[in-house]
């Protein structure tokens, strides 16, 4: 519309309701399955790549907008580092999921830790770097929808 590049509010909310289903699919079986389930039930559906508790897998909307997915899942210190340094602080150990926009939506960053947290959407642009044409409109989008919020800013 008017020249700009974009796709038009209706594709990019349609979307987006699909990125919001999407997250919130992957988010109930990151937390409600072992790593290796996880891995079993998307290699029905997607190349999936494991590297240590890191899961990698890609998701397409059409053959210019996908998402990559990257799912956490924390590991324990080994027994020796306990041993030698004292248990860790930080108990709070939860699987996480970050998603990132390719092509129309490149620069889209969509975070969640907690399936009852919701996730955090952002622009995240490398420098040097172009936003897809219809990042800004997806992350706009998306803060419309219940469960998306902007990240938290720590002024440190």
């Amino acid at each position: 519309m008017f020249g700009l590049g974009g796709s038009s509010g209706t594709v990019v909310r349609e979307r987006a309701d699909k990125v919001r289903l999407l997250v919130a699919m992957i988010a109930s079986n990151l937390h409600s399955k072992t790593a290796a389930e996880f891995v079993a039930f998307y290699k029905t559906t997607a190349t999936v790549e494991q590297r240590d508790s890191e899961i990698y897998f890609g998701t397409k909307f059409s053959p210019s907008c996908w998402y990559d997915v990257c799912a956490t899942y924390p590991q324990s210190d080994p027994a020796w580092m306990d041993d030698l340094l004292g248990p860790a602080m930080d108990t709070d150990r939860r699987p996480s999921l970050n998603l990132s926009g390719g092509g129309d939506d490149y620069g889209v960053f969509i975070s969640s830790l907690g399936p009852s947290d919701g996730a955090s959407v952002e622009l995240h642009i490398p420098p040097g770097q172009r936003a897809g044409k219809d990042a800004k409109a997806m992350v706009a989008a998306l803060l419309k929808l219940p469960g998306f919020r902007k990240p938290l800013e720590l002024g440190l």
